[in-house]
């Protein structure tokens, strides 16, 4: 995107709504999903935003979308899904793809993978991994989008319900309905821990114990890092840690094993039996389970971008190293901007200015094919007559299926 608008031109008919805080990320990890909101969505959901911003402060980043731009939003991705399933399931079914494909790329990414390669190579990489970032989030954000915001999913599963079930207890019925059959990634860890502790108390020798760490630490190692690393990764002297900790809890791994599973059975059975009693019809089944699947493609997706997070960093660090600025610099960088500079070979003073700017404040809007990026000054003007009196801790509760 170029910038080719400028504070002026900028009009805004429709109050802004803070969508999410998030802590401890930056502008380039940032970029990929604002870029998205504006330019992809369409590729999915045959629409995109109207227009997006995000407010930086160092590390800690707050992004916008337009009130009504966001309910529209979500309605459109909400009738899709009702008129046809099968769009629902496709969603599901693009997230677990398309995370599987930003986890290969990452997982090609080694320590010392980069030291020969030209700057081109490694700007040719750099956008390759970006796109493949992009063709997820195209697919990713339609669960957070459909229900995150406005609860547009969840209030229409509830008021069929209640049409359906004579207003019993509808909240319950929900809950017991969002069960999903498909295994989640956050219980998989659980289960592989438990796992590990059952074979420290005594189920399995030393080796098996030894061979099921690794196969843990291998899997969750990066689960730490988020998005700064600031803390590192886990190693197996962690997880050591944690199972001698659980063992001397004297809990029994298997009897927790066992009664995790019996529970697991029981919400599925139970979800079987709502079923069979009201006689929903199949569509309406299926978006029920749509609903509950999405629920565990958010999981695999943000599981998939943690891995991606921690070696994207080795890339970040090779990139600065070559342009003589720090990895911090880099992460304020657009993409585009990091491969435009390392074909140069160099960044150049103005630029390391602006780069100092955005580190302690800026702003970034974007439109359709359009962004602007404002520092200082006109950074703060720009939220001075969009944000005005609204306070940024507004949305003070989360429900609907996301939380």
């Amino acid at each position: 995107m170029k910038p080719n608008i400028s504070l002026k031109q900028l009009k805004n008919n429709d109050p802004w709504m803070l969508a999410e805080d998030i802590p401890n990320a930056y502008f380039t990890l940032a970029q990929i999903f604002l870029s998205s909101f504006v330019n992809n969505l369409n590729k999915s959901s045959d629409v995109n935003y109207k227009k997006t911003f995000a407010s930086f402060k160092g590390y800690d980043l707050s992004f916008y979308f337009g009130e009504k731009d966001s309910f529209n939003f979500a309605q459109h991705v909400l009738d899709k899904i009702i008129k046809n399933p099968s769009f629902g399931e496709k969603i599901n079914k693009n997230i677990f793809d398309y995370s599987n494909d930003l986890y290969k790329i990452s997982e090609s990414i080694k320590v010392d993978s980069f030291e020969k390669m030209s700057n081109g190579q490694i700007s040719n990489f750099y956008s390759l991994q970006n796109k493949t970032h992009i063709k997820l989030y195209s697919w990713g954000w339609l669960p957070n989008a459909v229900d995150m915001f406005h609860n547009n999913f969840t209030d229409y599963l509830k008021e069929e319900l209640r049409k359906t079930t004579n207003l019993e207890s509808v909240e319950d019925i929900l809950v017991s309905l969002s069960v999903s059959n498909l295994s989640n990634v956050v219980n998989e860890e659980e289960y592989s821990f438990l796992n590990l502790a059952s074979l420290k108390q005594g189920r399995g020798n030393s080796n098996k114990f030894k061979k099921a760490l690794e196969i843990h630490c291998e899997k969750y190692f990066h689960l730490k890092f988020l998005w700064l690393g600031e803390d590192g990764v886990y190693d197996k002297n962690y997880f050591l840690k944690e199972v001698n900790d659980f063992i001397g809890t004297k809990k029994i791994a298997d009897d927790i094993l066992k009664e995790k599973k019996v529970e697991r059975k029981k919400a599925l059975r139970k979800k079987k039996v709502i079923f069979k009693k009201y006689s929903f019809s199949k569509n309406f089944i299926r978006l029920f389970k749509i609903y509950a699947d999405f629920s565990v493609t958010k999981a695999y997706r943000r599981h998939a971008q943690i891995f991606w997070s921690y070696k994207i960093n080795f890339i970040n660090e090779e990139i600065a190293k070559r342009l003589g600025v720090t990895l911090e610099d880099v992460r304020f960088m657009k993409s585009e901007e990091i491969c435009k500079y390392l074909i140069l070979e160099k960044v150049d003073n103005d630029f390391l200015n602006e780069l100092k700017k955005r580190k302690n404040f800026f702003v970034y809007y974007a439109e359709e094919n359009q962004d602007l990026l404002l520092s200082g000054k006109d950074g703060k003007e720009f939220l001075k007559q969009n944000i005005k009196n609204r306070k940024l801790d507004s949305k003070t509760e989360i429900i609907g299926q996301p939380a």
